[in-house]
């Protein structure tokens, strides 16, 4: 669709475009496809029909979620800030507080995480996101409450939150038809379920 598998920065449609480390992806509800394209710093559209833009700049993005209303929630991995941009382009940090890594919960600025990766959107916007480096999965409602919904320290064991043990999970969808999300468990080389209550 985009891309030559030549690292690079460049604008342009199919395989003249170039990225560098692309990770997240989203799709809005018009069919374009949205690009973390992390070593870049940027988050870049594609067009059904190729075409290649930047559409925001933000620090080491990795993973991207639409909501319902067209809202672009995106983690910002190394700067361990989980942010949101409007469908009029207006930027806010939903949770976390830039270049602060931690575990702690709490409230938009008060809440830590340690390299956010990948993020998914529920339809009442509850966010669930992989919080890689604290070994967690974490959730945020719609207020920008953050709490631990399953993970402690690295390992690999099933159970029931913070018994349950994960290593570096990176990624995540939901499938909230069906109360459930799936994580991708990077160093534990598993896909994890998760049975929400």
């Amino acid at each position: 669709m985009a891309g030559n598998g030549t690292a690079g920065d460049q604008l342009g449609t199919g395989s003249a475009a170039m990225f560098y480390e692309p990770l997240g992806v989203a799709a809005d509800a018009s069919g374009n496809i949205f690009v973390a394209d992390y070593i870049n710093n940027k988050i870049k559209k594609i067009t059904p029909a190729g075409v290649v833009t930047t559409f925001y700049t933000a620090n080491k993005v990795f993973g991207l979620a639409f909501d319902g209303v067209g809202n672009l929630f995106f983690t910002e991995y190394s700067y361990n800030l989980v942010s949101k941009l409007t469908p009029a382009g207006s930027y806010s940090i939903v949770a976390g507080e830039g270049g602060q890594g931690g575990t702690a919960d709490g409230t938009g600025a008060a809440a830590r995480f340690y390299f956010p990766a990948g993020i998914t959107v529920d339809a009442s916007g509850n966010l669930y996101v992989c919080d890689a480096y604290n070994n967690r999965i974490r959730k945020i409602t719609s207020s920008g409450v953050v709490t631990t919904l399953a993970g402690n320290t690295a390992g690999q064991t099933n159970g029931v939150g913070v018994a349950a043990l994960f290593d570096t999970p990176i990624g995540i969808c939901g499938d909230f038809t069906n109360n459930t999300l799936y994580i991708g468990d990077f160093n534990n080389h598993r896909i994890r379920k998760i049975i929400l209550d």
